[in-house]
Protein backbone atom coordinates (compact mmCIF):
# COMPACT_ATOMS: atom_id res chain seq x y z
CA UNK A 1 0.00 0.00 0.00
CA UNK A 2 1.24 3.39 -0.65
CA UNK A 3 0.32 6.92 1.48
CA UNK A 4 0.81 10.22 -0.34
CA UNK A 5 0.96 13.52 1.78
CA UNK A 6 -2.68 13.98 2.06
CA UNK A 7 -3.43 10.92 4.18
CA UNK A 8 -0.19 12.61 6.30
CA UNK A 9 -2.18 15.80 6.54
CA UNK A 10 -5.50 13.81 7.12
CA UNK A 11 -4.11 12.17 10.51
CA UNK A 12 -1.58 15.30 11.33
CA UNK A 13 -5.12 17.54 11.36
CA UNK A 14 -6.86 14.31 13.27
CA UNK A 15 -3.97 14.39 15.70
CA UNK A 16 -3.89 18.21 16.23
CA UNK A 17 -7.95 17.85 16.80
CA UNK A 18 -7.19 15.76 19.54
CA UNK A 19 -3.84 17.01 21.23
CA UNK A 20 -3.30 20.92 20.59
CA UNK A 21 -3.91 23.30 23.14
CA UNK A 22 -7.01 25.02 22.77
CA UNK A 23 -5.46 28.24 23.88
CA UNK A 24 -2.49 28.05 21.56
CA UNK A 25 -2.03 29.69 18.30
CA UNK A 26 -3.08 27.62 15.22
CA UNK A 27 -0.97 24.14 15.11
CA UNK A 28 1.91 23.55 12.59
CA UNK A 29 1.42 22.61 9.22
CA UNK A 30 3.41 20.26 6.62
CA UNK A 31 5.81 22.01 4.55
CA UNK A 32 6.20 22.32 0.78
CA UNK A 33 8.33 19.81 -1.00
CA UNK A 34 12.24 20.42 -0.43
CA UNK A 35 13.88 19.13 -3.59
CA UNK A 36 17.73 19.17 -2.28
CA UNK A 37 18.24 23.10 -2.90
CA UNK A 38 18.72 25.87 -0.02
CA UNK A 39 18.13 25.26 3.22
CA UNK A 40 15.43 22.71 4.52
CA UNK A 41 11.96 23.61 6.02
CA UNK A 42 12.10 24.11 9.61
CA UNK A 43 15.85 23.42 10.20
CA UNK A 44 15.87 24.90 13.29
CA UNK A 45 12.75 23.93 14.96
CA UNK A 46 11.88 20.40 16.86
CA UNK A 47 9.59 18.45 14.11
CA UNK A 48 8.58 15.23 11.97
CA UNK A 49 9.70 14.81 8.80
CA UNK A 50 8.50 12.39 5.50
CA UNK A 51 10.67 11.37 2.97
CA UNK A 52 8.97 10.60 -0.36
CA UNK A 53 10.09 8.13 -3.54
CA UNK A 54 7.93 8.96 -6.12
CA UNK A 55 5.31 11.01 -4.42
CA UNK A 56 4.58 7.94 -1.85
CA UNK A 57 5.57 8.00 1.54
CA UNK A 58 8.94 5.74 2.14
CA UNK A 59 10.00 6.26 5.64
CA UNK A 60 8.64 9.13 8.63
CA UNK A 61 10.74 10.04 11.39
CA UNK A 62 11.46 12.97 13.90
CA UNK A 63 13.98 15.47 15.43
CA UNK A 64 13.49 16.90 18.77
CA UNK A 65 16.47 17.81 21.01
CA UNK A 66 16.12 16.79 24.72
CA UNK A 67 15.92 19.87 26.69
CA UNK A 68 19.33 20.44 28.35
CA UNK A 69 20.92 17.56 26.41
CA UNK A 70 23.92 17.28 23.70
CA UNK A 71 21.93 18.72 21.11
CA UNK A 72 19.62 21.46 22.58
CA UNK A 73 18.75 23.72 20.33
CA UNK A 74 18.89 21.69 17.32
CA UNK A 75 15.88 20.79 15.20
CA UNK A 76 15.47 18.93 11.88
CA UNK A 77 17.83 20.31 10.33
CA UNK A 78 21.01 18.53 12.34
CA UNK A 79 18.90 15.60 13.03
CA UNK A 80 18.78 15.40 8.34
CA UNK A 81 22.01 17.00 7.24
CA UNK A 82 24.03 14.00 7.61
CA UNK A 83 21.56 11.86 5.48
CA UNK A 84 22.58 14.46 2.25
CA UNK A 85 25.97 15.33 0.38
CA UNK A 86 26.55 18.47 -1.93
CA UNK A 87 25.63 17.64 -4.78
CA UNK A 88 28.45 16.99 -7.64
CA UNK A 89 28.63 19.56 -10.39
CA UNK A 90 25.87 21.38 -8.25
CA UNK A 91 25.43 24.90 -7.32
CA UNK A 92 26.56 26.19 -4.13
CA UNK A 93 23.15 25.11 -2.33
CA UNK A 94 22.38 21.83 -4.11
CA UNK A 95 22.53 18.32 -2.45
CA UNK A 96 21.40 15.01 -3.39
CA UNK A 97 20.28 12.01 -0.92
CA UNK A 98 23.39 9.61 -0.05
CA UNK A 99 23.23 6.10 1.39
CA UNK A 100 20.14 4.69 2.09
CA UNK A 101 18.17 7.16 0.78
CA UNK A 102 20.13 7.68 -2.56
CA UNK A 103 18.87 3.53 -2.59
CA UNK A 104 15.59 3.98 -1.54
CA UNK A 105 15.38 7.21 -4.06
CA UNK A 106 13.72 9.73 -1.90
CA UNK A 107 13.38 12.55 -4.24
CA UNK A 108 11.56 15.13 -1.71
CA UNK A 109 11.27 15.75 2.15
CA UNK A 110 8.36 17.31 3.79
CA UNK A 111 8.71 18.60 7.22
CA UNK A 112 6.47 19.91 9.96
CA UNK A 113 8.31 22.45 12.72
CA UNK A 114 6.68 22.96 16.07
CA UNK A 115 7.26 25.73 18.52
CA UNK A 116 9.80 25.01 20.76
CA UNK A 117 7.45 25.37 23.60
CA UNK A 118 5.65 22.62 22.34
CA UNK A 119 8.50 20.40 20.56
CA UNK A 120 7.60 17.23 22.90
CA UNK A 121 4.67 16.90 20.87
CA UNK A 122 6.38 16.24 17.51
CA UNK A 123 7.39 12.53 18.95
CA UNK A 124 4.04 12.08 19.92
CA UNK A 125 2.63 13.05 16.38
CA UNK A 126 5.60 10.89 14.69
CA UNK A 127 3.90 7.96 16.99
CA UNK A 128 1.02 8.65 15.81
CA UNK A 129 1.44 8.78 12.45
CA UNK A 130 3.21 5.67 12.79
CA UNK A 131 0.48 3.59 14.40
CA UNK A 132 -1.69 4.66 11.53
CA UNK A 133 0.15 4.88 7.94
CA UNK A 134 1.95 1.84 6.61
CA UNK A 135 5.82 2.93 5.13
CA UNK A 136 7.88 1.04 3.30
CA UNK A 137 11.00 1.86 5.66
CA UNK A 138 10.25 2.28 9.21
CA UNK A 139 10.70 -0.81 10.99
CA UNK A 140 9.75 0.03 14.22
CA UNK A 141 5.84 0.98 14.89
CA UNK A 142 4.84 0.72 18.45
CA UNK A 143 1.39 -0.04 19.07
CA UNK A 144 0.51 0.13 15.02
CA UNK A 145 -3.30 0.05 14.37
CA UNK A 146 -3.13 -1.18 10.81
Amino acid sequence: MTVGMSRIREFTEDFFDRHWPADAADPPTWSEPWYFRGTIPNHDHPGCYALLAAENVVYMGVGASNPGGRHEGHGLGSRLASRWRKKRGGGKEEYEPAGTWRDLQVSEIRTIGFPRKYGYMAAALELFLLQRIPTKENRQRPGALS
